[in-house]
C-alpha cells in the first residue's frame, strides 16, 4: 500500500471520528413536539404539515407509538446521513478537500441536525440527498419532481430551506450549456420553480384554525397516542404568517444573532468563499451569474429567521445548503485552485468541536465522554418501563 493510500485512509477515519463526535454532541431522544406534529394528518380536512401523518396512516405505520416514531425518525436521520457519507465520498477526493470535508463533520450544524431527529427538516434533507444522488438524467428529472411536488406538502419551508438546491444543479448546467440544451434546462428548472411556487400557495392560502378545531384536534390526538402531547405544537396552527413574522421580530435579538454566527454561519460564510473560489479557479461560462446563484441557494435558509424564532435551526440548515451547494460545484469542475492554509482549517476543527450552545427544550451540547447523555438514556428507558420518553 502506497503512502499516499495510508494517508487517505487516515484522513477518512479522522473525518469519521469528527462527524461521530458532532452526532454525540447533540445525540438525544425524538422530542415530544417533533412526535405531535407527526400526527396531525387530513382527518379533519386540509392541514399544512399533514402529509406525513396522512402517509403514515394510509401505510398503516402506528406513529402514534411513540417507540415507532422514535424508531421511524431515527431510519431517516440513519439514511440522510448514510446518502450525505456517500455524496461526499463520491465528489471529495484530495487530500485539500478532504480538510475541508472536516469543517464541515465537526461543525454544529451537524449536532443540530441530529438533535432535530424527528422533525420534518432531516426527511426534506433525505429526499434532496437522493434527488442529488440520481446520476441518470431520467431518474433526476423524476425525483426532482417527485420532491418539489411532496417537499412543500411535508412542510411549508421546503421553498426557503432546499428548493435553492435543487434548482442550482440545473441553473449551473443551464449557464454551461448551449443551443436546446440550455433552453431545456431553463425550462426543467421553471417547471420546479413552477411547481413548488404552486402547491406552496396552494397550502398558504387556507386560513388558519379556529380554537374550537385545534382543541377538538388536540383532544383526538391525546387520545390516540401514547405519549404526553406537546399542546404548544398547536399554535402553530393558529397562526397565520404576519402572526409568525411578528413573533419572529420580537424574539430575534442582536445577541442571538451574534451567538448563531459564531456557532454557525461562519461555518456557511467559509463553504459560500469555497465556492466562489473553486468557480473562479475553472474556466466557467457566465462565472458572476453562477457565484450569485451559488450564493441565494447558500444563504436562503436563513430568511426563515423572518417568518420563524428558531434561529439555529434555519442556520443549521444554511450550513447544509451550503456545503451542498460547495459539493455541486466541485462534481462539476476540475480545478481545485491554490490549498488552503491547512493550519487555518485545524484551527476551524479546533473552533467547532469546542463549540458549545443551548439546543431545543433545555439540552445542552453533550460533552465527551458523553457519560451525563447515555445516563439520562437509560435512566428514561428504564422509568418508563421499557418504553423510553423524550424529557418535556
Amino acid at each position: 500500500m502506497t503512502e499516499a493510500k495510508i494517508s487517505d485512509r487516515w484522513l477518512a477515519v479522522y473525518s469519521a471520528i469528527l462527524a461521530a463526535l458532532a452526532v454525540a454532541k447533540g445525540l438525544r431522544l425524538p422530542s415530544l413536539w417533533a412526535a405531535t406534529q407527526a400526527q396531525i394528518n387530513y382527518s379533519m380536512g386540509f392541514a399544512k404539515r399533514g402529509f406525513v401523518g396522512e402517509a403514515a396512516t394510509l401505510l398503516h405505520m402506528p406513529l402514534w407509538h411513540y417507540r415507532i416514531f422514535a424508531v421511524s425518525s431515527y431510519t431517516v436521520l440513519i439514511l440522510a446521513l448514510f446518502l450525505l457519507a456517500s455524496l461526499i465520498r463520491r465528489n471529495f477526493g484530495d487530500n485539500e478537500y478532504k480538510s475541508l470535508v472536516q469543517v464541515f463533520v465537526s461543525s454544529m450544524a451537524l449536532t443540530y441536525l441530529v438533535h432535530i431527529v424527528g422533525y420534518f427538516d432531516v426527511l426534506l434533507l433525505l429526499l434532496v440527498l437522493v434527488a442529488l444522488s440520481q446520476r441518470c438524467i431520467w431518474a433526476a428529472m423524476a425525483a426532482e419532481i417527485f420532491v418539489c411536488l411532496i417537499g412543500p406538502f411535508i412542510h411549508e419551508m421546503f421553498l426557503l430551506s432546499f428548493f435553492g438546491v435543487l434548482s442550482f444543479r440545473i441553473i449551473f448546467d443551464a449557464t454551461q450549456a448551449s443551443g436546446r440544451e440550455r433552453r431545456l434546462l431553463v425550462l426543467r428548472v421553471c417547471c420546479l420553480m413552477a411547481i413548488v411556487g404552486l402547491v406552496t400557495l396552494f397550502i398558504a392560502q387556507p386560513r388558519p384554525m379556529t380554537s374550537a378545531g385545534i382543541e377538538s384536534l388536540q383532544e383526538a390526538i391525546s387520545r390516540r397516542v401514547d405519549f404526553p402531547v406537546r399542546s404548544d405544537f398547536f399554535d402553530v396552527m393558529r397562526r397565520s404568517l404576519s402572526d409568525n413574522m411578528e413573533v419572529a421580530g420580537a424574539t430575534s435579538t442582536i445577541l442571538n444573532q451574534f451567538g448563531a454566527f459564531l456557532s454557525l454561519t461562519w461555518v456557511s460564510l467559509f463553504f459560500i468563499f469555497c465556492s466562489i473560489r473553486r468557480i473562479n479557479a475553472n474556466a466557467i461560462a457566465h462565472r458572476t451569474l453562477v457565484c450569485g446563484f451559488a450564493i441565494v441557494a447558500s444563504v436562503a435558509p436563513m430568511c426563515l429567521q423572518f417568518v420563524g424564532w428558531d434561529l439555529y435551526r434555519w442556520y443549521m440548515l444554511s450550513v447544509f445548503t451550503s456545503f451542498l451547494v460547495f459539493t455541486i460545484i466541485v462534481s462539476k469542475t476540475e480545478h481545485a485552485g491554490p490549498q488552503l492554509n491547512p493550519y487555518l482549517l485545524s484551527t476551524f476543527v479546533a473552533i467547532n468541536l469546542c463549540t458549545g450552545t443551548g439546543l431545543f427544550d433545555g439540552y445542552r451540547v453533550n460533552e465527551f465522554p458523553f457519560m451525563d447523555n447515555i445516563s439520562a438514556l437509560i435512566r428514561e428507558y428504564q422509568q418508563q418501563g421499557g418504553v423510553a420518553l423524550p424529557k418535556l
